[in-house]
């Protein structure tokens, strides 16, 4: 049980480093919003629970809280892997069609020399002409 107790503080200092960071700039760039709301709601039940389970006098309240707990606990790891796999699955597939460098949209050209997306050869914003 000191492990466990450990752990939640050592998870409450991880979360108060991830909101003004992490979460605050996927919420601005409307990345994994949902899956990060998930994780947030998750993580809410799980210190409301464990407050429930160190301060509330009723054994049949006590039961239900404490099954809702360690359901939500055991769920938690699974659910950050989604988390992150999502993410990273989202940026990959924004990266490759974003032309930044890496990416296979940067400098490819059409069969006469257009940009891609266009039909007039004209250079979207942003990216220079070719030489000669």
């Amino acid at each position: 049980m000191r492990f466990h107790g450990g752990a939640a503080m050592v998870m409450l200092v991880l979360l108060g480093a991830l909101l003004p960071l992490h979460v605050r700039l996927g919420w601005r760039r409307s990345r994994n919003v949902a899956s990060g709301t998930v994780m947030l709601g998750l993580i809410a039940i799980l210190i409301g629970t464990a407050y429930a389970l160190y301060y509330l006098g009723s054994e049949t309240g006590r039961y239900w809280t404490s099954v809702l707990h360690i359901t939500i606990g055991f769920a938690l790891p699974v659910m950050v892997t989604g988390h992150v796999l999502l993410g990273r699955r989202t940026r990959r597939r924004k990266d490759d069609t974003s032309g930044r460098p890496g990416s296979p949209e940067l400098g490819r050209r059409g069969a006469h020399g257009q940009a891609p997306g266009t039909s007039d050869g004209s250079v979207r914003p942003g990216e220079r002409a070719a030489a000669g």
